[in-house]
C-alpha cells in the first residue's frame, strides 16, 4: 500500500502515514526465520526485526488454519466476526461460518482508502482465500461467473485496487487453479518455467512501474508537488522522463547517478558518489597489499557491466587512487579488469575466478564494485583455499578481497576474510533526498543538484564502533549496511563443464583409498596363485593328470584370469592422483581387459569341456566297445578365438562410437542448479551407450551356460572332462556375473558400491577359475598322484585300484566297473606297441557277477583307440 505524497493540509510530504507492507506467509513455523531462531539465515526478513525502525514481536497469535488467520489480518476482528469461522465454504450454521468476508466487517485496505486516512493505493498479490469456495477442478468459466458475487467477494471488491494471484486455496505452482488478474480470469497455459511464487514476486516488482504509469495519466490536480524515485532500470528512468514532459513533475533521483540525458528532467540526484568510493577500494587495496608484506601487487577488478554508466567512472577512479598510492617498494599491477554481465553478478564473479584461476593468472587481490560480485568471488576462492586471511602469515598464494557499498558480509569482515568495504546506506540515501525535496518544496528550487552520502572506509579493524555522521545525525556503520548479517552461500557451478576440474570447485565424492588398497590386495592375491600355478604346472607338465587335462587350456585359463584381474587395477583410479588423460586410458583399459579376460577363461573352458565331448562320443554304456574320437585342441579353437572376435567387435563398436571416458556427473544440486556435490566415473554420453557392456555380459553368460551344458552331458568321464569341478566353476561365475550386474544397475552414482562390486567379480571370478580348475591338479602332483587317475562310467568305481599285472581284465563297455588308467594321455600321434599290447587276461571275466574292464598303464590314449579293439 503506498501513501499519498503529500498533505493536503500543508502541501508538504507527510511523516505520519508511512508504506505499508504486510507479508503472509502459509504454514510458517515460529523459528523458520532467522530473526526467531532459525538455522537458516534469512537475512531480509530479519531486517524487518533488527533493521531501523524494525520490530519483533514478542507474542502472536494465529486461527491455526490460512483463511481463518487471514480473515483476522484483514480485518482485525476474530475470524468468527468477519465470517471465516472454519473453512470457506458455508457450514449452514450462521454467518460466523458462512465462509466469505462479511460486508459489515470493514477491512484495512477499505479504511486507508477513505476516512482521514485515505489516499492510499492499494494492491495484492498471491492467494486471497477469504472470498467463499473455488474447487481445484473448478472451469475457468464457472469461476468467472460465480467470483464477485454476494457469496465470492474478490480483492477488487474488499478494498484493493489491484490484484494477481489465486481466489481459492491449495494448488500447482506450475498451472495454480483460479488465477485471475484484476477482475480476468488467467485462462491461458502457464509459459514454461512458470512458477507461482516468483510469478506474484514478478508481479508485485511490476507495480512499481504500473504506479509511473498511473502518475502519467493522472490529472494535474493530482499530481505532487515533487517525487522521489529510485529508478531499476531504463524503463523506470524512461517513464519518470515522460512524467516530466507531460507535468513538468519535479523529481529528484535517489541512487543511480543520472545519465547525460536525464539532467533535463531531474532536479536533483541523492546518492552515493562512485569515483568516491571506488578511490577508497583502491587505497584500502595498497594498503592490505603492504599489511601483508608481499613484493607486489596484483589486482584483478570486478566491476559492474559496461553498459552501467557508474562502470567507466568507478574504473578510472580505482586506476588513479592505485596509482597515486604505489611507491618503489611495493608495485601495482592491475592484472585484470572485467565488467561482468547481468542478470547474475554473484554467478558472473564465480565463473571468472574459476577462469582466471585454471588459467593460471598471477594476482594476490580481488577489487569487487558490489555486494554479489565480492560474495561470488569470495566463494571461488574459498573453494580453492585462497582466500586470505588477516593477520596470517605464510599464505602468499592467497587472495585479498576488498569490496565497497558494504559488500561482502559481516561475518567475511569479522573473520578477516575480506579486509575491507566503504559504508554506503540506502536510508542515508532517502534521507538526503527527502531533505532535497523538502528545500524544493520551500524555495521552488535545489540549490546543489548533485548531493553525494558519505562512503567511508571500513575494515575488520575499524569496523566495531564506527559512527557515521551525516546531515546532523549520528548513525552506526553496522545498521546502516543493508548486507547479510551471515553469510549464505549462493553460487557456484552451473555445469561441470564450467570448469577444467570441477572436482575443485565442488565437493567430490571418491572412493575412500582404503578400497583401492583392498581392491590392490585381490589383485595381489591373484597374481600370486596365478604365477605360483604357472609355475607348478610348468614343473609338472608331464604328469599324466596334468597331461589329461590339456596343459594349452590351463595355461589359457591362468591368462585370461590373469587379464581379467588386471582390470582391478584400471579401475582403481580416480582424479586425486591421475591426469585426464590418465583416467581416459584407463576407462578404455578396464573394460577391455575385463570383458577379455573374462571370455578367454570362459571360452576356454568351453573348448576344453566340447573337446572331451566330441573323444568320448562313442564310449557309451550299454555297449560292447570304446572308439574314441581323435579331436586335437585346434578342432575346438573355434569357440576361443569366436568368443574373443565377438567381444572384440563389441568393443571396437562401443569406442568407435560412444567410448567410457572419465567424466563428472552432478549427484545433487540445489534448487537454484547450483552444484552442491559431484562424482567422477567411467560413462558414456549416449542414451543408449549401456547396450555394448550388456551385449557383452549377455555373450559371456550364454557362454557360461553353454559350459555347463557340456559338463552335464560329460559328467560321466569326469576324470577325463573335469566335467564335476568345470560344472561347479561355471556356476560360480554364472552366479558372480549375474548378481554383479544387478548390482552394479543398482548402485547408481554410489562410486564406493559400485566399485566394492566390480572389483569383487574380478577377484572372486578369477580366483574360483583358477582354485577349481587347476589346484586340485596341482595339488595331487604335490601330493604324488599325477599318474594315476581313476575312471567311474556308469558303474561303481573299485575301493582302490589294483596293480597294473592284475588289471588286465576287459569286456563290452555295457557293465563295466571301472577303468584303472595311469596313462592315458592325449598325444594323437600314432601309438607305440606299449600302447597296443593288450593283456591275454583281458577277456577273462570269471568269478565276477559284474565284469570289469582294466586298461593297462600303458595300453591307451584319448586320441585314438587301438585297432585290436
Amino acid at each position: 500500500m503506498r501513501a499519498g505524497d503529500t498533505d493536503t493540509t500543508e502541501g508538504r510530504p507527510s511523516s505520519t502515514r508511512p508504506n505499508i507492507i504486510i507479508i503472509l506467509a502459509d504454514d510458517l513455523g515460529f523459528s523458520d526465520v532467522g530473526c526467531f531462531g532459525s538455522e537458516i539465515p534469512t537475512p531480509h526478513i530479519d531486517s524487518l526485526a533488527y533493521g531501523d525502525g524494525g520490530m519483533r514481536f514478542t507474542q502472536m497469535y494465529n486461527c491455526a488454519r490460512c483463511c481463518p488467520s487471514r480473515a483476522s489480518l484483514l480485518t482485525g476482528a476474530y475470524p468468527h466476526q468477519a465470517g471465516i469461522g472454519h473453512m470457506v465454504y458455508d457450514a449452514g450454521v450462521g454467518p460466523e461460518y458462512q465462509g466469505y468476508l462479511r460486508k459489515d466487517v470493514e477491512t484495512i485496505t477499505e479504511m486507508l482508502k477513505r476516512g482521514h486516512e485515505g489516499g492510499y493505493s492499494t494492491h495484492i498479490v498471491g492467494k486471497w482465500h477469504a472470498g467463499g469456495e473455488y474447487p481445484p477442478d473448478a472451469t475457468h468459466e464457472w469461476i468467472q461467473e460465480t467470483m464477485g458475487d454476494e457469496t465470492h467477494p474478490t480483492p477488487n471488491q474488499r478494498g484493493f485496487d489491484t490484484f494477481y494471484g489465486t481466489l481459492g486455496g491449495g494448488g500447482s505452482y506450475y498451472q495454480p487453479p483460479s488465477l485471475v488478474r484484476d477482475g480476468e480470469v488467467v485462462t491461458e497455459a502457464m509459459p514454461e518455467g512458470y512458477y507461482y511464487t516468483d510469478a506474484i514476486n514478478d508481479e508485485a516488482c511490476k507495480r512499481s512501474l504500473a504506479l509511473l504509469r498511473e502518475a502519467i495519466d493522472a490529472p494535474a490536480e493530482a499530481q505532487p508537488r515533487v517525487y522521489c524515485i529510485w529508478p531499476m532500470d531504463v524503463e523506470s528512468k524512461e517513464l519518470v522522463q515522460e512524467l516530466h514532459r507531460v507535468h513538468g513533475a519535479a523529481v529528484v533521483q535517489i541512487n543511480q547517478l543520472p545519465e547525460e540525458w536525464e539532467l533535463d528532467h531531474l532536479v536533483g540526484y541523492a546518492g552515493p558518489d562512485d569515483a568516491e568510493r571506488a578511490g577508497n577500494a583502491g587505497v584500502m587495496v595498497v594498503d592490505a597489499m603492504r599489511a601483508r608484506n608481499v613484493d607486489e601487487a596484483k589486482i584483478v577488478a570486478l566491476g559492474y557491466p559496461a553498459s552501467y554508466g557508474g562502470y567507466p567512472l568507478s574504473i578510472q577512479a580505482f586506476r588513479n587512487a592505485v596509482s597515486a598510492n604505489e611507491d618503489e617498494s611495493l608495485p601495482v599491477t592491475i592484472v585484470k579488469e572485467v565488467p561482468l554481465a547481468r542478470p547474475d553478478l554473484r554467478q558472473s564473479a564465480y565463473n571468472e575466478i574459476i577462469r582466471l584461476v585454471e588459467s593460471n593468472v598471477a594476482f594476490n587481490a580481488v577489487y569487487a564494485m558490489d555486494d554479489d560480485i565480492l560474495l561470488g568471488a569470495f566463494e571461488a576462492l574459498n573453494d580453492q583455499g585462497l582466500v586470505h586471511v588477516a593477520g596470517k602469515d605464510g599464505d602468499d598464494d592467497a587472495v585479498t578481497l576488498v569490496g565497497t557499498v558494504c559488500n561482502g558480509a559481516r561475518e567475511l569482515l569479522e573473520n578477516g576474510q575480506q579486509y575491507g568495504t566503504t559504508v554506503q546506506a540506502p536510508m542515508l540515501e532517502a534521507i538526503l533526498a527527502f531533505d532535497q525535496a523538502i528545500q524544493y518544496l520551500e524555495t521552488g528550487q535545489i540549490s546543489e543538484t548533485i548531493r553525494f552520502t558519505p562512503n567511508p572506509i571500513a575494515t575488520g579493524a575499524t569496523w566495531d564502533g564506527m559512527v557515521v555522521e551525516f546531515l546532523g545525525g549520528a548513525y552506526a556503520a553496522d545498521s546502516l549496511c543493508t548486507w547479510n548479517q551471515v553469510h549464505e552461500r549462493k553460487n557456484g557451478l552451473l555445469d561441470v563443464n564450467d570448469a577444467q576440474d570441477a572436482c575443485s570447485w565442488v565437493d567430490c565424492v571418491y572412493v575412500p583409498k582404503g578400497l583401492y588398497v583392498a581392491g590392490y590386495v585381490m589383485v595381489a592375491i591373484n597374481y600370486v596363485l596365478i604365477v605360483a600355478c604357472a609355475i607348478l604346472l610348468w614343473i609338472h607338465r608331464k604328469k599324466k593328470i596334468i597331461l589329461l587335462a590339456q596343459p594349452l587350456f590351463l595355461a589359457l585359463i591362468l591368462f585370461g584370469a590373469g587379464v581379467d584381474t588386471t582390470s582391478i587395477i584400471f579401475m582403481s583410479r580416480d582424479g586425486r592422483d591421475y591426469t585426464k588423460d590418465q583416467l581416459d586410458r584407463g576407462c578404455v583399459a578396464y573394460p577391455c581387459l575385463l570383458g577379455l579376460g573374462s571370455m578367454l577363461t570362459t571360452s576356454t573352458l568351453v573348448a576344453k569341456l566340447y573337446r572331451v565331448k566330441k573323444v568320448t562320443r562313442n564310449m557309451r554304456p550299454g555297449q560292447n566297445f570304446a572308439r574314441p574320437a581323435k579331436v586335437t585342441p585346434s578342432d575346438v579353437a573355434g569357440f576361443i578365438i569366436g568368443g574373443l572376435a565377438l567381444v572384440s567387435i563389441i568393443l571396437g563398436v562401443w569406442y568407435g562410437t560412444d567410448p567410457f571416458r572419465w567424466q563428472i556427473r552432478v549427484i545433487t544440486a540445489d534448487f537454484n542448479d547450483l552444484i552442491l556435490q559431484a562424482v567422477g566415473q567411467c560413462a558414456s554420453d549416449g542414451e543408449h551407450a549401456w547396450v555394448y557392456p550388456a551385449l557383452v555380459v549377455v555373450l559371456i553368460f550364454g557362454f557360461l551356460v553353454y559350459a555347463n551344458v557340456v559338463a552335464f552331458q560329460t559328467r560321466m568321464f569326469h576324470q577325463i572332462s573335469d566335467s564335476k569341478m568345470a560344472a561347479v566353476t561355471v556356476f560360480n561365475s554364472i552366479q558372480l556375473l549375474i548378481l554383479a550386474t544387478i548390482m552394479v544397475s543398482m548402485s547408481g552414482n554410489n562410486v564406493s558400491i559400485a566399485y566394492i562390486i566390480k572389483a569383487c567379480y574380478a577377484f572372486l571370478n578369477n580366483l574360483g577359475v583358477v582354485a577349481l580348475m587347476l589346484c586340485p591338479k596341482l595339488y595331487q602332483c604335490y601330493a604324488g598322484k599325477g599318474d594315476t587317475v581313476q575312471l567311474n562310467v556308469g558303474g561303481r568305481a573299485s575301493a582302490a585300484p589294483r596293480a597294473d599285472n592284475e588289471n588286465r581284465h576287459i569286456s563290452g563297455l555295457g557293465n563295466v566297473s571301472h577303468i584303472d588308467v595311469a596313462r592315458l594321455s592325449t598325444a594323437t600321434g600314432a601309438p607305440s606297441d606299449a600302447r597296443r599290447r593288450l593283456s591275454d587276461e583281458s577277456m577273462n571275466t570269471a568269478g565276477s557277477k559284474r565284469p570289469s574292464t582294466v586298461v593297462s598303464a600303458e595300453s591307451l590314449t584319448v586320441g585314438e583307440m587301438p585297432a585290436e579293439d
